[in-house]
Parts: structure tokens; C-alpha cells; sequence
């Protein structure tokens, strides 16, 4: 990514999607874009709700407001980046979860944290009080910087 001006990203002899480093980071047009070009994490949510370029997407019980990709109602999945996410005390509204390791790398640590998601990664850069294995958190991100792909 780093010496491309354009990345063709091929999938079973096909080309899966083509664009600049940044398209194809920051909007993946599938599930296999998403975790081939960096890391990601995918989890199941549904659409409930489409308004313009908006969609009302259930996850976990809660309702977020995403940019749509053109998909209909019914279910995707959402894409969040490990940095997209960011981590607080349990008792702010958002995504529960709880701490599976934790890992302080210098200038960043590195969680895993097990929610009705799934597991997910989460790399966060405040190093003062960090969490630790075992603890309960909540999971939120910024719902303009999600993508949605097909389910």
C-alpha cells in the first residue's frame, strides 16, 4: 500500500475491487476487502431503516445511523477498524464487552475484547490508566467512520 497509486485486489480470478490505497481501506466494497486490506473487524447487524445515503442499522440492540453503501434492508455486516473503536467504563450506553487481553506497546495498546460481537481488536493510543484483562468496558465508535459490505 505504501508504493501503490492504485491496488487492484483480485478474488477467485476476479477483480474484486480496484481503487487508491486510501479507497480501498476506508471503503471496502465487501467483507474480503476489508480484512485482506488491513485489519478489521466484521460483525453481523441488520438494517432496519434506509434514509438517503443513511441507514439505521440493529446491532447489539442498539441503533446506530451508518452511511450506505447501496445495500437494501436485511442483514450486512459492518465493518470497524481496530482504531475506530474506542473503549470506556461499562457504564457509558454503547456495545458491552469485556477485556481478553491487553497488551502496552509504547505508544499504543492493543486489546482483544470479547462482546456479542465477537471478538474484537482495538488498538487504542491513551496509555494513561489502561484496561486491563478482565475488565468490563463499553465499546463505541464514530458511526460516520463504519462501513457496511453484504452479509
Amino acid at each position: 500500500m505504501a508504493v501503490s497509486d492504485r491496488i487492484i485486489v483480485m478474488n477467485n480470478a476476479e477483480i474484486a475491487q480496484e481503487g487508491t490505497p486510501a479507497d480501498l481501506y476506508e471503503s471496502p466494497s465487501s467483507a474480503f476487502i476489508a480484512d485482506f486490506i488491513g485489519d478489521a473487524n466484521l460483525a453481523t447487524c441488520q438494517i432496519k431503516d434506509i434514509s438517503g445515503d443513511i441507514a439505521t442499522v440493529s446491532l447489539d440492540n442498539n441503533r446506530f445511523q451508518i452511511p450506505n453503501s447501496g445495500l437494501t434492508k436485511g442483514d450486512a455486516q459492518i465493518v470497524l477498524r481496530p482504531y475506530q473503536l474506542t473503549l470506556a467504563k461499562a457504564d457509558a450506553p454503547s456495545i458491552k464487552g469485556q477485556i481478553s487481553y491487553a497488551a502496552y506497546l509504547g505508544k499504543e495498546v492493543q486489546y482483544t475484547v470479547e462482546s456479542p460481537l465477537g471478538s474484537l481488536f482495538v488498538i487504542s493510543n491513551v496509555l494513561d490508566n489502561p484496561f486491563a484483562k478482565g475488565d468490563t468496558v463499553s465499546i463505541q465508535f464514530n458511526e460516520n467512520h463504519a462501513r457496511l459490505v453484504a452479509a
